[in-house]
């Protein structure tokens, strides 16, 4: 018997040799989890047309060595917190807006001002311009590895029981914004502005909580602000500067070939294939809204559109004093927002 132990002891270090080697090679073959979290509702242009398509090419281009799983709908985490939740890990990447948290984004919210650029494409093209120009814009983004900026399709005013045809008329109706320099905007402009996540507009709105609100149309049509809202202003009033950022430590603990190819997807590419699709679905949720009975279509004539330019123009003053008392350079960064909006608006 005493033969046998050699000849056993070598049979079963080779079944553990060939188990190890197994696991470890399923273990290598498994793909880079990144949970990408956001807010949007399923049928959104965001999530189905943008962040699904922009997961598998994502898949395609590392062969397979990453997978992205998004959670939208606030799943993962909400509005609010989502810049917060890819700072500590909770999701890897993330899609948000600036208004959403000026206590951290301080300068970025010059992208935010009322009456900027006249249409997203154009919006998407400045940002990201003068972004890359300025380290102080750049310095509020440390914390994170930023994918790409985008602006969001022109907010316009969409009212549930008082149309707004002059400036007066905004004057007290509880508007529901994002935050930022556009609740300053409002304020300046006779309303009151009510700071309200997304996903939670429609009840406000069905409770009488807010009188209206500032969103793109695609925004109006997939939340079903439709629903509960009557009136509709065409003038745009300002983009909403948006952006997807990444966990830093997880961006770098990737491997060389799958960063490279993460940033061939990300920028200026990124940038333009979201917001061409957003505009397209703008125009189609617009055109959808105009059929319905019931609703009613404003435009303002082209004076009352200057009044009301003329009226939120404080609003640049005081938000580039406020930048200049930290220190910041306000005024020169103003200047190379005006020379991108020039070049991009011709």
């Amino acid at each position: 018997m005493k033969p046998e132990k050699p000849a056993m002891t070598i049979v079963t270090l080779f079944f553990l040799a060939i188990t190890f080697f197994t696991v470890n090679l399923s273990r290598a073959a498994e793909p880079i989890e990144l949970k990408l979290t956001h807010w949007v509702p399923a049928d959104n242009v965001m999530h189905k047309d943008v962040f699904v398509p922009w997961a598998k090419m994502v898949e395609e281009k590392t062969a397979g060595k990453v997978k992205v799983t998004i959670y939208p709908s606030e799943l993962l985490s909400k509005a609010r917190d989502t810049y917060e939740s890819v700072v500590n890990g909770t999701a890897d990447i993330g899609f948000s807006h600036l208004g959403l948290n000026p206590g951290v984004f301080t300068v970025n919210q010059i992208f935010g001002l009322p009456f900027l650029y006249p249409e997203a494409p154009e919006g998407s093209r400045i940002i990201t311009e003068v972004y890359e120009k300025e380290p102080v814009l750049q310095s509020e983004f440390k914390d994170v590895k930023l994918l790409w900026f985008m602006s969001s399709t022109m907010l316009r005013l969409h009212t549930a029981t008082k149309p707004i045809r002059t400036l007066e008329d905004l004057k007290g109706m509880k508007i529901r914004t994002g935050g930022g320099p556009q609740a300053a905007t409002l304020k300046t402009l006779g309303a009151t502005p009510v700071a309200i996540s997304p996903p939670d507009v429609y009840t406000a709105l069905e409770r009488g909580t807010v009188d209206g609100l500032t969103f793109p149309w695609e925004a109006v049509d997939s939340y079903k602000i439709d629903e509960v809202t009557k009136y509709h202003n065409t003038a745009g009033l300002w983009g909403g500067p948006f952006y997807v950022v990444m966990n830093l430590k997880k961006y770098n603990s990737l491997p060389p070939d799958v960063r490279k190819a993460l940033d061939s997807l990300s920028g200026k590419w990124a940038s333009e294939f979201s917001t061409d699709l957003r505009e397209k679905a703008d125009i189609a949720s617009r055109e959808k809204i105009r059929k319905l009975k019931g609703h009613e279509f404003i435009d303002f004539s082209r004076e009352e559109v200057v009044r009301w330019k003329s009226a939120a123009m404080p609003i640049w003053d005081e938000f580039i004093s406020s930048v200049e008392k930290k220190g910041i350079p306000g005024k020169k960064i103003l200047e190379e927002v005006n020379r991108s909006v020039e070049k991009y608006s011709k």
